[in-house]
């Protein structure tokens, strides 16, 4: 540079440029989401999975908030095996007396206390007290409608007058209830036979029959010791009957019914990222 060469100018207020950054106008955005979450689970009326016990496979189906039904099909006496599970019962008095609970059969999806057409229903009952059940079975006619809705113990009693035990009713083989450990449940346990109440049912070559397609049942938890009126009653139906013992879980060549399992989960939630970036202000 010459001598006496003047110097650059620098302007006290630049020309606003692109080419020059203002290390202000530069900061960082971080968006944040809600953590993965999942959901828990919640069983439908219904909704069944299968599980291994002492003894071999069993269905357990879902049947309400705290009620659940364990069920398999023994194929060559054409007999389904139930065990239903009345859970969180609050005890009516200090000796530690339960509710009568019971499980109604319906021959069709209808949620119906009774039949339609007005014909009679038929239902398992349980009561008992001192920590001794009993299970008794019967029919459960149309007028039970009718003191359901009033009260009228009178009817109910004629009701139970007109039950069996269990054990000595058509069909059915090894009943029993009896109260759970934890004293606020109680379990229902028989073996039904089911092949011989459908002709249409076939019967293989090797004489096993095939399970039902679905069986509907209701089940009801009273407020008294006695049959009267209930607060507690839904419906449901068991579709799962994996073979009892533990039988195979394919078709077989004559073309019976196996074991089938099915399980009910929620939707998986759709994961979510962090993401960050740099953004400049023009």
């Amino acid at each position: 540079m010459d001598d006496g060469a003047a110097a650059p100018t620098v302007l006290e207020d630049p020309i606003p440029s692109n080419l020059v950054s203002d290390p202000y106008s530069w900061y960082s955005t971080v968006y944040t989401f809600s953590p993965v979450w999942t959901p828990p689970m919640r069983a439908e009326a219904g909704a069944s999975s299968s599980a291994e016990r002492e003894g071999g496979v069993f269905a357990l189906t879902e049947a309400g908030r705290s009620t659940t039904v364990e069920s398999c099909y023994d194929a060559a006496a054409g007999e389904v095996h139930l065990k239903t599970t009345y859970g969180d019962l609050t005890p009516l008095d200090g000796d530690g007396t339960l509710p009568w609970v019971g499980l109604a059969f319906r021959t069709t999806e209808e949620c119906l206390m009774t039949p339609r057409d007005g014909s009679d229903g038929t239902f398992v009952y349980v009561s008992g007290e001192d920590g001794a059940l009993k299970a008794k079975y019967g029919l459960l006619p149309s007028s039970a409608k009718r003191f359901a809705a009033d009260g009228d113990g009178s009817t109910a009693g004629g009701i139970v007058d007109g039950l069996k035990d269990i054990n000595e009713s058509e069909g059915f083989a090894e009943g029993s209830a009896t109260i759970g450990e934890d004293g606020t449940s109680i379990e229902l346990s028989f073996r039904r036979k089911v092949a011989s109440s459908d002709a249409s049912r076939t019967v293989s070559r090797s004489g096993v029959f095939a399970p039902p397609d679905a069986m509907y049942l209701t089940y009801a938890v009273g407020s008294t010791p006695e049959l009267g009126y209930h607060e507690t009653r839904r419906c449901f139906e068991v579709k799962d009957f994996p073979l009892c013992g533990g039988g195979g879980s394919e078709e077989n060549e004559e073309g019976e019914k196996g074991m089938r399992r099915r399980r009910t989960t929620p939707e998986r939630p759709r994961q979510r990222v962090l993401v960050s970036g740099r953004v400049m202000l023009s």
